[in-house]
């Protein structure tokens, strides 16, 4: 008795459902595609700093989604292994040809099989049986994975570890457009100290020697000091000084207003701090 089509979904979505409680699935184009699309807006400047944080990210998520990477890559050999053995069979039924030997017989034969399984792989993978069936096979994969004591808990610490690097690269973009901005401009220091918030988190005493590196002149190197002073691990910090330097604008304070980066932020601090 076959299993009907509804059925077959239903499952789909268990297993999915499961899968994606453990695992994270990435969609690398769907990650970065703000990032792409704002970079061609973006002074020469910015655009490098833009460039970084995509890079970043796209590292993370090949990192953190690469059990499903592994999963998917082991349902297509499967179903590659049958399929060609299929091919290889239905090759068996060629024939010599006048004055072919064993060996170019056997070469044919295999040629033949090859491309006949290339074509009926590419069909299934592209039809929506096929893909329920990668995608089923895949999440079987990884829930048999999570039976091993030790390769549940390496998931649990991949995923860990993906939310430390995410915010690692929001703190470096942050540092970054930091010193960017201050170096290019250093005026705008004064909008931070004209908020009471971000001056009291702001750490601008200098050493001599600190100083001294920068030439006794600040004009195009004060973005270069602050930051090494600046905590950009604390979420807070990071937008008491952001927002009045990027001028307060709508957009950055509702994306610094996004309760995902102040659950992300307490996320690292307690693995990070155990």
């Amino acid at each position: 008795m076959t299993m009907g089509t509804d059925d077959w979904r239903a499952e789909l979505k268990l297993l999915a459902t499961e899968a994606t409680q453990r695992f994270l699935v990435v969609d690398g184009a769907a990650l970065t595609s703000s990032i792409s699309n704002l970079k061609g807006n973006l002074s020469a400047e910015l655009d490098v700093l833009a460039a970084a944080f995509e890079q970043n990210i796209s590292a993370v998520g090949a990192t953190v989604g690469m059990p499903v990477t592994l999963a998917l890559a082991a349902s297509e050999g499967s179903h590659w292994q049958r399929i060609h053995t299929a091919e290889r069979i239905r090759a068996r039924a060629l024939d010599a040809e006048p004055g072919e030997d064993t060996d170019a017989l056997e070469a044919r034969r295999a040629s033949h099989a090859r491309e006949g399984a290339s074509k009926r792989m590419h069909d299934f993978a592209t039809s929506p049986d096929g893909r329920g069936a990668l995608a089923a096979d895949a999440c079987r994969f990884l829930l048999r994975a999570l039976s091993s004591a030790d390769l549940s808990e390496a998931a649990n610490e991949l995923l860990r570890q993906g939310v430390v690097l995410t915010w690692s690269a929001l703190e470096m973009l942050s540092r970054d457009l930091f010193e960017t901005m201050l170096n290019a401009s250093p005026t705008r220091i004064l909008t931070i100290l004209r908020e009471p918030t971000a001056k009291h988190r702001l750490q601008s005493k200098f050493t001599l020697e600190e100083l001294a590196t920068a030439g006794f002149n600040l004009s195009a190197s004060l973005g270069s000091l602050l930051p090494s002073r600046q905590d950009f691990s604390d979420f807070a910090t990071v937008k008491a000084v952001m927002l009045p330097l990027l001028d307060s604008e709508p957009d950055v304070g509702a994306a610094l207003d996004d309760k995902a980066l102040q659950v992300l932020c307490q996320q690292r601090h307690l693995i990070v701090h155990r």
